[in-house]
């Protein structure tokens, strides 16, 4: 990014260990003068000096470049896709006590993970197979982990989750529904820079953890790190989803 958001950039990447020049460009200039216009202010010099002696500000805008906007299933080509095609590779020839490990890179408050995570059971009981699963789900947004980890959603899920699996998956409470424990023991959701010795890292295929299946990655996303968008052979692209399979 040119110019005036670089300092505006250094002064988040300081704040928050999260460096917003790798992200696209266009978004985050637009989400940096929308918070400009909220205050009233005619430069991008004077909301960098605001910045500097507002703390609550740069926490703000912070928030805002996060923004998290998912549900459950979403794109159900992908999803097709993950039945029929990347579910059935994994399980051929595969030893009964090689575990499946799928990391969800960005997965705000974890529907698609926790999608993911039905969608493979379903599997498991469609074709008798039977392996040990871990879905890893990391996010740079504490806030969005945090209710990721809950398993708690609102009433609004039910347009996107069949009955079936509302009954199956999910028990109703007060306010919405919680995924059952069934559903969500395969899902590890942490942020996104936690211990450096965890298998989530950031985002970017040069720190995958190794022995990872899958990397589930909605490449279209406004916040869809340079790392990931520049290395797209690696990646088998389906619908507005990048998923990579060793």
């Amino acid at each position: 990014m040119k110019g005036g958001f670089d300092p505006i950039l250094s002064l988040l990447r300081d704040a928050t260990g999260v460096d917003f020049a790798l992200y696209r460009e266009n978004t985050v200039q637009r989400r940096i003068l929308r918070r400009l216009a909220l205050h009233d202010i005619g430069s991008l010099e004077e909301y960098r000096m605001k910045l500097e002696t507002d703390p609550c500000e740069l926490s703000a805008l912070h928030r805002d470049l996060l923004i998290n906007v998912t549900c459950f299933f979403r794109d159900l080509e992908s999803f097709e896709h993950l039945n029929k095609l990347v579910f059935p590779r994994l399980a051929q020839d595969r030893p009964a006590d090689a575990a499946i490990r799928i990391w969800v890179a960005g997965c705000a408050t974890g529907e698609e993970a926790y999608s993911i995570a039905i969608s493979l059971q379903e599997y498991f009981a469609e074709t008798g197979h039977t392996y040990q699963v871990t879905i890893f789900a990391s996010d740079i947004s504490a806030t969005a982990v945090e209710r990721a980890r809950s398993g708690k959603f609102s009433e609004t899920i039910a347009g996107n989750v069949s009955p079936q699996r509302l009954n199956r998956y999910f028990s109703k409470v007060e306010g919405g529904y919680q995924i059952d424990q069934g559903a969500a023991r395969d899902v590890c959701i942490q942020p996104a820079r936690s211990d450096p010795r965890s298998p989530v890292l950031e985002v970017g295929l040069n720190q995958l953890p190794k022995r990872s299946d899958i990397l589930w990655k909605r490449s279209e996303e406004r916040y869809c790190p340079v790392t990931l968008r520049a290395q797209p052979r690696r990646l088998s692209c389906v619908g507005s989803v990048g998923i990579r399979v060793r």
